[in-house]
């Protein structure tokens, strides 16, 4: 008989019997879809995700509920990466896909990525990733105006209006962060690099 791993998973809270439930079940290669539907059906909650490793991290997933299969759903994809790194010890950080980003055109814009900070990190609330698709330069290392957006979101989620936020591409920031509510303020500090001076010859200062 065929063993396979069943994990159940809270989505969206931090604390059991909250949130959205959603069973999810590593495979090591695909079952046909009526057999997972019946596990699906078994499960009675509300989405079953199964997915498959296909190369270095990426990952194939199927969201069934008790009668359908699903185009997409959100609680179980994050019950799902909650297994791959909590259960299955997956320890690696997320690379875009470039190509894929850059197949969206926001003209102009970009994309933010956020999420609660590991509890692990009492200094840390909040961290995010700033995409430019189209653009020379596809993350931006620290982007201020993004948090913008994201210090009156996370003040809401996390019920508190001073947050330390931490940017986490390559080069990583620090934010500190205010919500006043019709504003916020964002700080943090700065390292000086370089010093030095730029040459204009005259006749390009059109000086009068």
């Amino acid at each position: 008989m065929k063993s396979i791993e069943i994990y159940q998973v809270d989505a969206f809270t931090d604390q059991l019997f909250a949130g959205n439930p959603a069973a999810v079940c590593p495979l090591d290669k695909w079952l046909n879809d009526d057999l997972l539907q019946k596990i699906a059906l078994e499960n009675c909650l509300p989405e079953t995700a199964f997915f498959v490793h296909r190369i270095d991290n990426i990952y194939d997933i199927k969201w069934f509920t008790p009668e359908i299969e699903m185009d997409l759903c959100g609680h179980a994809t994050l019950a799902s990466a909650h297994v791959l790194f909590n259960h299955l010890n997956l320890n690696t950080k997320i690379q875009p896909n470039e190509q894929i980003l850059n197949e969206i055109n926001l003209d102009p814009g970009g994309i933010i990525i956020t999420a609660q900070a590991n509890k692990n990190n009492e200094n840390i609330d909040f961290v995010s990733r700033f995409f430019t698709p189209q653009s020379s330069i596809l993350e931006d290392p620290v982007t201020g105006s993004a948090h913008c957006s994201l210090i009156p979101y996370w003040s809401e989620q996390l019920q508190k209006d001073s947050m330390i936020a931490l940017q986490i591409s390559k080069r990583i920031g620090k934010i500190f962060c205010q919500n006043l509510n019709d504003r916020v303020l964002i700080g943090g500090t700065c390292q000086t690099y370089l010093k030095g001076h730029i040459y204009i010859p005259f006749d390009s200062l059109n000086i009068l």
